[in-house]
């Protein structure tokens, strides 16, 4: 009995692997793989811890925190003695639940309980501090960490950078980019597209542009996150010249357009009440076999109605119908 299940929980561990590797949206092994998991705790046989962490990785990958939570608790009876990897996991689980505090509480317990936390540890919290808003805090345990004699790597003071941006504090960011620099790290476009997207939500255009020429300069690809922040920032402030120009250059540079992409052109142009270049970038959108979405329709339906042209509205209205779209929620954009 104890074999069979053994053979059951490690076949189902693989071939979890492969189907997270290929489909990661796909969560039918591991609810397979978590109902073994749960239906070994009446029989004298214990899953090894590394098995245990590889699932619960697996399972914070496939965001599927219910089932996380349940394979942890199971742990925790059968006294499955954690170690900094599945603290890890469990830091995790709490940031992306958005309990960035609880998740820097159990990095405190962990060095208390002789469970040293490693630099992939620290950056989880700061990262979670961060997208929590609790910046200074996540400062704060970046300068605990260094005391420590961890050294910041990139995806932390990227994480600090995305995080201050958020704050509308670009230029302090910037000091934070140039400290990256002179510990003799490279910063890349995770470094770079917060403080693009930081300074373009501050109405600073110029300074977004300059930072991404620089990107450029250092032999930085831009990606499609990084033209869709600089697309929306020119189209929020009618630049919608240079935002075409932009979009050229994003295709040209092999990166395709998505439907995010051409709302914010479309929304730009329903700003500046240039209904007939917002609808000729409608028809472009569909050209490239991009769907618009309820967002899409939103923009230009209530866009219609304020410029006086109530028969349009009710053409795109029936064509929402039409692609069976919750018309509701439309209207309410």
């Amino acid at each position: 009995m104890l074999f069979t299940i053994r053979i059951a929980f490690s076949a189902l561990q693989e071939r979890m692997k492969k189907q997270l590797k290929t489909s990661p949206r796909k969560n039918g092994m591991l609810s397979e793989a978590v109902s073994v998991f749960l239906g070994i705790k009446d029989v004298e046989f214990v899953p090894s811890l590394l098995c245990c962490n590889s699932l619960l990785n697996d399972l914070i990958k496939g965001n599927r925190l219910d089932m996380f939570w349940s394979v942890y608790n199971t742990m925790v009876e059968k006294k499955i003695a954690p170690d900094v990897y599945t603290c890890t996991n469990v830091i995790k689980a709490y940031c992306k639940s958005g309990n960035a505090r609880e998740a820097r509480k159990l990095l405190f317990e962990m060095s208390e309980e002789g469970c040293i936390p490693n630099l992939v540890t620290y950056n989880v919290v700061i990262r979670g501090l961060c997208g929590s808003g609790l910046v200074e805090e996540a400062v704060e345990l970046n300068k605990t960490m260094v005391e420590k004699g961890l050294r910041p790597d990139s995806y932390t003071y990227a994480s600090l950078i995305y995080g201050i941006c958020k704050q509308k504090r670009s230029k302090e960011a910037m000091l934070i980019l140039k400290e990256m620099c002179e510990m003799g790290l490279k910063p890349n476009a995770f470094a770079y597209t917060p403080l693009i997207g930081g300074f373009m939500r501050e109405g600073d255009i110029e300074e977004a542009l300059k930072i991404k020429d620089e990107m450029v300069a250092h032999g930085i690809n831009l990606n499609l996150v990084t033209y869709n922040i600089m697309l929306n920032g020119l189209c929020k402030v009618g630049q919608m010249e240079e935002a075409i120009n932009l979009k050229a250059e994003m295709v040209a540079m092999g990166l395709c357009p998505e439907t995010k992409t051409y709302n914010y052109l479309i929304e730009g142009y329903c700003l500046q009440n240039n209904m007939e270049k917002a609808c000729e970038i409608l028809v472009e959108m569909k050209e490239r076999n991009l769907e618009p979405n309820a967002y899409t329709y939103g923009i230009l339906i209530n866009r219609f109605c304020l410029t006086g042209d109530p028969n349009k509205a009710i053409h795109l209205l029936d064509q929402m119908i039409d692609a069976e779209m919750h018309v509701a929620r439309c209207l309410l954009l």
